[in-house]
């Protein structure tokens, strides 16, 4: 039996409804999973955000390292090769200019 008796989805259902920061909740998240058996060396969370300069921002949670790595994208840093050639492209929301005659 995992040593965390509170079963995994109801763990990350309170963890968000506590506002749990999002660290803490990819780390307790990523552990309990290989604890239950599931070998997770690497975690990777990424979100689009409404901050006027930060398009996007992740963390990678690593077993093997104790610090999780954060970074941001810039509005600009989206636009390049490496992101519209990536398998992500599809999903990413496309902006429009509207203009109004």
């Amino acid at each position: 039996m995992s040593k965390h008796s509170v079963p995994l989805t109801d763990w990350l259902a309170d963890a968000g409804l506590r506002n749990m920061l999002l660290e803490e909740m990819l780390d307790g998240f990523s552990r309990r999973l290989n604890d239950m058996g599931v070998p997770v060396a690497r975690s990777f969370v990424g979100m689009n955000t409404l901050h006027s300069m930060v398009r996007a921002r992740g963390l990678i949670w690593d077993r093997a390292i104790p610090e999780i790595e954060h970074f941001e994208f810039g509005h600009a840093g989206i636009d390049v090769p490496l992101v519209r050639e990536s398998p992500f492209a599809p999903m990413l929301p496309k902006h429009r200019r509207i203009t109004l005659e």
